[in-house]
């Protein structure tokens, strides 16, 4: 993977509407067409169209029900932080307090959450709803910090970030934080 230019310059992160899009597009792109098809069956008076809205209704809230609740996971884990990229720190502030102040020189460990398939193609390929969302945690001697891509989008970059520190990759089909 290759990290964005923006690595090295002073940048500041928050749950933003934007975040919140990028990874909810995949499934609002299905609600989207489960709406189309829905109102296309409708309108040519398709003679089953009853069962046929159970049955996609059914298939949809099993889709999305888990995307749901996951994002709204990721949203409170992040809601009220604020995170503060240095080149050499991160600083991290909970309802616009400094809680953690990680330096780079200091952490142990990185524990990368991701999906298989964002983790060999670089992309959520398959286009599952759950498989764009990944989360590290950072450790040092005297903190952890979750990190989630809702609020730093940049996550999956975070052992380029930190070249020095031991990364562990751990595959997952539905990254719980």
């Amino acid at each position: 993977m290759e990290a964005p230019e923006s690595f090295g310059r002073t940048a500041t992160y928050r749950v933003t509407l934007a975040n919140h899009l990028r990874l909810l597009k995949n499934l609002l792109f299905f609600i989207g067409g489960f709406l189309l098809t829905l109102v296309y069956f409708y309108l040519t008076n398709y003679k089953d169209f009853k069962i046929l809205a159970i049955i996609m209704s059914i298939m949809t809230i099993c889709w999305c029900v888990p995307s749901l609740i996951l994002h709204y996971n990721y949203y409170e884990q992040a809601k009220d932080l604020t995170i503060i990229e240095h080149e050499e720190f991160f600083e991290v502030f909970k309802h616009q307090q400094p809680e953690i102040r990680i330096e780079k020189k200091d952490t142990i460990v990185i524990d990368l959450y991701i999906g298989t398939n964002m983790m060999l193609y670089n992309s959520n390929f398959g286009k599952f709803p759950t498989g764009e969302y990944c989360y590290a945690i950072i450790k040092t001697p005297t903190d952890t910090i979750i990190l989630n891509n809702l609020i730093y989008p940049d996550v999956k970059y975070l052992p380029q970030r930190f070249p020095e520190v031991k990364a562990s990759y751990h595959k997952t089909g539905f990254a719980k934080i």
